[in-house]
C-alpha cells in the first residue's frame, strides 16, 4: 500500500535503516538551521518551517558522539537562537524546534544571516561547531531579501569561508531564484516550492534529506 511504498522509499534516502523500517538515521554531522522569521512568512506558514526542521532533525542520530543541530533566525537581524551543543538528544532538540521556535516577524535580512553563518561558524564562535565533523547549512526563506547585493557580498564570503562542507537553500512562495543560486554551494542544493502546505513540506524534506545522505556516505556523484 502506499504507507508501505513511502516508507521504504524513506528508508532508500538515509545512509542508515534500522531495524524498524519508519527510522532512518544520520550520523556525524552538525547541522546548522538559518530560518526566516519575517512579516511575510507570518505565524501560519512559519509553522511549516518548524515542521521542515523538524522532520530533517529527526533522521539525525542526535548526541555528542553522533550528529548535533544548531539554529539561527532571522528577520530584520539574524540571532543564534542556539548553538549545536545546547540539546544533545532528540528528548530536548524536538520541542526546542516544534512548537518552541518563535516567530518575530520583520524584514528580510538574509545578509545577516549569512554573516552571522560565517562569523558564529568560526573556531570558537557563537555556533560551537565541532572539529571533525562534517558541517552542513540549510537556509530556508520565503522572499527576496532586503538587499540583493550584500545577500551576494555574504554568500561569496561564507563559501569562501570554508567552514561548511555543503549549504542549501531552500525557497518557499516568493524567494529569489538568483539569491537562491548564490546561496547554495550548487545549484544542485538549491530547493523551491511555491506552496505551504502539509505535501510541500514532506517533499522538501525528502529532497533535502536525499542529498544529505549522499554526502554522508559519501556518494562520489554528489
Amino acid at each position: 500500500n502506499n504507507w508501505i511504498f513511502s516508507t521504504i522509499m524513506t528508508c532508500l534516502f538515509a545512509v542508515v535503516c534500522s531495524q524498524n523500517p519508519a527510522v532512518c538515521t544520520i550520523r556525524g554531522i552538525d547541522l546548522v538551521f538559518a530560518l526566516d522569521v519575517s512579516g511575510s512568512i507570518g505565524a501560519t506558514n512559519f509553522q511549516m518551517i518548524r515542521e521542515f526542521a523538524e522532520q530533517i532533525s529527526e533522521l539525525l542520530d542526535i548526541g555528542l558522539q553522533q550528529s548535533l543541530v544548531g539554529v539561527i533566525l532571522f528577520g530584520s537581524g539574524a540571532n543564534v537562537h542556539f548553538p549545536v551543543t545546547q540539546h544533545t538528544s532528540d528528548a530536548t532538540l524536538l520541542p526546542a524546534i516544534n512548537p518552541n521556535l518563535p516567530y518575530s516577524g520583520g524584514g528580510t535580512n538574509t545578509a545577516d544571516a549569512l554573516n552571522l553563518l560565517r562569523i558564529a561558524g568560526q573556531a570558537g564562535g557563537d555556533l560551537k561547531l565541532r572539529p571533525g565533523v562534517s558541517h552542513i547549512a540549510i537556509v530556508v526563506t520565503d522572499g527576496a531579501s532586503n538587499s540583493f547585493a550584500l545577500t551576494m557580498q555574504g554568500a561569496n564570503s561564507l563559501h569562501a569561508s570554508g567552514i561548511y562542507d555543503q549549504v542549501y537553500a531552500v525557497g518557499v512562495s516568493g524567494a529569489n531564484i538568483n539569491e537562491l543560486n548564490a546561496i547554495a554551494s550548487s545549484t544542485s542544493l538549491v530547493f523551491f516550492t511555491s506552496n505551504f502546505d502539509n505535501a510541500a513540506v514532506t517533499a522538501l524534506q525528502e529532497s533535502v534529506t536525499q542529498r544529505l545522505c549522499n554526502m554522508v556516505a559519501g556518494d562520489p556523484h554528489f
